[in-house]
């Protein structure tokens, strides 16, 4: 799967072309979804996605999807193998956070926030690059399922995202740039 807004920004394109790309055996059976928001989608885009669909000959394997309930999308997530970030910029990047907690086998590109976000649990493609898009969505496809010390590395990761592990990264950099006494 892929979640995000359906924008140029996002490179779906990418992943559309990279699974174009992949070989037979590893297009057998697949589905992907690009899951998104029609509010926050551009439609000019969205139909540039399912024209490329359309030409190259993936309309049984690439759907797109818009405005899925909250439920339905943590089924896909829970029911994905692999999740993919085609994004050309991106901040912290949520999808990402939920596609690791859900177990799912992560490729992202290193644009922005990314390698930071993802950390140990996926694989980063540079930005546009859909031979590397390819290679790293083949292997994640032919990985299986995650062993228990990739499980491990996840469950540690995520940690850093708990409110806890913030409260004292937060007090730890203010206690940094203030000095011991206070202010002043």
């Amino acid at each position: 799967i892929s979640v995000g807004r359906l924008v140029p920004a996002k490179g779906q394109l990418d992943l559309v072309d990279a699974v174009a790309e992949l070989p037979d055996e590893l297009r057998e059976g697949l589905e992907v979804d690009l899951i998104g928001a029609s509010d926050a989608s551009d439609p000019g885009y969205i139909e540039q996605l399912q024209a490329r669909i359309l030409e190259r000959g993936l309309d049984r394997v690439v759907r797109v999807e818009l405005d899925l309930p909250d439920d339905a999308l943590r089924d896909r997530y829970d029911a994905a193998s692999v999740f993919v970030s085609t994004s050309r910029h991106e901040g912290f990047c949520v999808p990402v956070v939920e596609a690791i907690a859900s177990g799912c086998r992560v490729v992202t590109t290193d644009a922005g926030a990314l390698p930071e976000t993802v950390g140990p649990c996926g694989a980063l493609v540079p930005v546009g690059d859909i031979g590397a898009l390819r290679s790293a969505l083949g292997d994640a496809l032919a990985a299986g399922p995650l062993d228990a010390r990739e499980v491990e590395a996840r469950t540690a990761h995520l940690r850093t995202y708990s409110q806890e592990s913030f409260r004292r990264r937060l007090l730890d950099e203010v206690g940094r740039l203030l000095p011991v006494g206070g202010p002043g």
